[in-house]
């Protein structure tokens, strides 16, 4: 399952094994404040590949997916996601700082 949220996601996750991933040290990304190198966005992608294939959560939480969305190729991230969520039907992967209207390619639930 898909969730995009701007807004509280602890619900969807809890009692899970949930992994946590964003860009800088801290739980929260303010793109509008907080400056990020050009790779950052990668960098986070690349994470969730990792995280995802592992097959070692049952929840992903991604804080900062549109900084992924405008540092890489968005129809990658998108069919990345899509193909290799198919072969996780048990995963709950959250999607923070998009709305379902923002990345309706995922068929978001």
């Amino acid at each position: 399952m898909i969730i995009a949220t701007k807004g509280d996601w602890r619900e969807h996750v809890e009692g899970r094994k949930t992994a946590w991933l964003s860009c800088g040290q801290t739980g929260f990304v303010d793109a509008a404040v907080k400056r990020f190198a050009p790779g950052d966005g990668r960098r986070l992608f690349e994470a969730l590949k990792r995280f995802v294939s592992s097959g070692d959560f049952q929840a992903i939480v991604v804080l900062g997916f549109d900084l992924v969305l405008a540092s890489c190729n968005r129809q990658e991230v998108l069919s990345w996601i899509g193909e290799h969520l198919e072969d996780e039907p048990g995963l709950v992967l959250v999607l923070c700082g998009v709305d379902a209207n923002e990345v309706p390619e995922l068929n978001i639930c």
